[in-house]
Formats: structure tokens, C-alpha cells, sequence
């Protein structure tokens, strides 16, 4: 039976579809935009159910380290153009 999969294509879009017994990514369609927007109402959700502000961290080879931080703050704390 085939497996439903999401993946990054070449040119960067995310896609998902089904991966056959071969293992040939079949039927596929960019879901970017859809993808994103779940991410995101996953994290919010995230940090309303944990009430602290969360990160993740991917490591690479080099030593050097991605993070990615959410972090609630109440509106009036952040000022224009404001990049913390």
C-alpha cells in the first residue's frame, strides 16, 4: 500500500503525496501556503497549551546551530520596526 508523504521539492515548495511501493513520490501537489499556515496554528496552539514561549533548535555539522523561538508578548511591548 502507498504511504501519503510531505516533502520539499527542488524548487523549494512543499509537497505532498503518495510515495508507491518503488518509492517514487506520485500524485503530488504544492501545499506551501497550506503547510505554512498549519505550522503556524500548531505553534500557536503550542505555546497556549505549554503558556511559555518555545523554541527548537537544528543543529548542523558545522558547529552552527538554527533556532527558532516563540516567544508571547503583549503588543504594547514591541515597538516599529522592532527585530529581537
Amino acid at each position: 500500500m502507498a504511504e501519503y508523504h510531505v516533502k520539499l521539492n527542488d524548487n523549494g515548495d512543499i509537497i505532498a503525496g503518495v510515495v508507491s511501493k518503488t518509492g517514487k513520490f506520485t500524485n503530488s501537489s504544492v501545499v506551501t501556503s497550506e503547510a505554512l499556515l498549519a505550522v503556524r496554528e500548531h505553534l500557536l496552539l503550542l505555546t497556549k497549551k505549554e503558556n511559555k514561549d518555545i523554541a527548537f533548535g537544528w543543529s548542523y555539522p558545522n558547529g552552527k546551530t538554527i533556532l527558532l523561538k516563540l516567544e508571547q508578548r503583549d503588543t504594547s511591548e514591541i515597538k516599529e520596526g522592532e527585530q529581537k
